[in-house]
């Protein structure tokens, strides 16, 4: 990497780039968010709030006060429209703010990334603004997803060996004079023009899904988009939470379970440089005491922890059409005080739910076979208490106690012999 700053705009010495981000209840994480982004180069940062009962506000308005280019909007004015339109709110959203941007005339380029994505170069001294002095003719930068994996404890910052697995989705940079035919989530749709990798390679999508970068060009780059969609597993299971009553499925079920890869990638790990990285978690520290978000940090921590168990209550409501699904999601919980929780809830999802028929149970139990077989065993524990004699049944429960069940294991993964105490 080199120190050039970026490819002047008209009548700008140096290119300006403005961050756009939908948040839900995400308190706990924008400092940490919104310090890394500035201090990347970032020139301005606008969120969007939609349905927000945290107090993302109170800690967005402490931040504003010293730091006027970060904005926040309300959009709960997208649920003013149909049901088919707002649940679409991050199109709309990005739609809006990338018009406003070419309106405006201030910047020449946008991103946009959710509060769980970071734009993470190895070297925290590379700016935005370099990236694109070494793209000149790229009218959209994108960069690759890195799944960091989860930590033990919970509300970490970034750690400086980040390790996680390389995932095919990207995030852009759009050029605001591109001739951007459409605003995706991960790729804009362009009429003409050239999308680059941050290392100039030609973007080329997969076959059948277009926003992900073909396999070919897997690899970690000078510049990952960090997604910290794991975190600690508390938080992986408050974040799970919708926070609507009016949902159908009060849980989010677009999980494979907790840090484990769609695709068993390999885990990776991504250093970042040591120098740069102590000046940047000095400036983090800095950051959150001169605003004075010490107190307001505690209180949105407080908020999560709360959602911890409003989660584990909302397991009880989810459809019966949807449990298998819903064990997807909370397959690979490590921590045994977590599972523990997940357990009881499970036990009461069938209280709540009164499943008396052993018949259906173990449907049920071979169905979650597929996906977890420590979840797994805790159905056929409840098939045995419907049915105590059932030779199959106690005939799987005594196979999974005999074998060193890991977490995200499914019926398929044993091996003879493999896995006996």
């Amino acid at each position: 990497m080199n120190n050039v700053i970026g490819r002047p705009s008209a009548g700008r010495s140096t290119p300006k780039v403005k961050l756009v981000a939908v948040a839900k209840d995400e308190a706990a994480y924008l400092p940490e968010w919104i310090h890394h982004h500035l201090y990347v180069g970032f020139d301005a940062i606008d969120i969007y709030l939609n349905r927000t009962s945290d107090n993302s506000a109170q800690i967005l308005s402490l931040i504003q006060e010293q730091h006027t280019n970060v904005q926040f909007f309300y959009a709960d004015w997208i649920d003013y429209c149909p049901q088919a339109v707002s649940a679409h709110i991050q199109y709309l959203i990005y739609a809006k703010s990338f018009q406003e941007c070419r309106d405006s005339g201030e910047f020449d380029y946008v991103m946009f990334l959710d509060i769980d994505e970071f734009w993470m170069p190895k070297c925290l001294s590379f700016k935005v603004q370099h990236c694109i002095a070494e793209n000149p003719k790229s009218d959209c930068i994108s960069f690759q997803w890195l799944n960091e994996k989860g930590s033990e404890r919970s509300f970490t910052a970034l750690s400086q060996d980040i390790k996680g697995h390389i995932f095919p989705l990207v995030k852009s940079l759009i050029r605001l004079d591109a001739s951007v035919a459409r605003v995706n989530l991960h790729v804009p749709y362009l009429n003409q023009g050239k999308i680059t990798l941050c290392d100039g390679k030609a973007f080329k999508g997969m076959k059948n899904k277009p926003e992900s970068l073909h396999e070919s060009l897997h690899e970690l780059r000078d510049v990952m988009i960090v997604h910290r969609l794991f975190r600690s597993e508390k938080e992986y299971l408050s974040l799970l939470n919708r926070g609507r009553p009016s949902d159908e499925i009060p849980l989010k079920l677009n999980r494979v379970g907790y840090n484990l890869s769609e695709d068993n990638s390999p885990v990776v790990t991504f250093t970042l440089e040591p120098e740069s990285y102590q000046g940047y978690s000095e400036s983090l520290r800095q950051f959150v005491t001169s605003l004075n978000l010490e107190v307001p940090l505690l209180e949105s921590r407080k908020f999560v922890q709360k959602r911890y168990k409003k989660t584990l209550r909302s397991i009880c409501h989810v459809p019966i059409g949807y449990f298998v699904r819903m064990m997807g999601v909370l397959r690979g919980l490590t921590r045994e005080s977590v599972f523990k929780d997940v357990r009881l809830s499970i036990q009461t999802y069938f209280a709540v739910n009164r499943c008396t028929s052993s018949e259906e149970l173990i449907a049920l139990a071979k169905d979650v076979e597929r996906v977890d077989l420590r979840l797994a065993l805790e159905v056929w524990k409840k098939a045995l208490e419907l049915r105590p004699n059932g030779p199959m049944i106690k005939a799987r429960i005594a196979e999974y106690e005999s074998l060193e069940l890991k977490p995200g294991m499914k019926r398929a993964d044993l091996r003879t012999g493999l896995y006996r105490k």
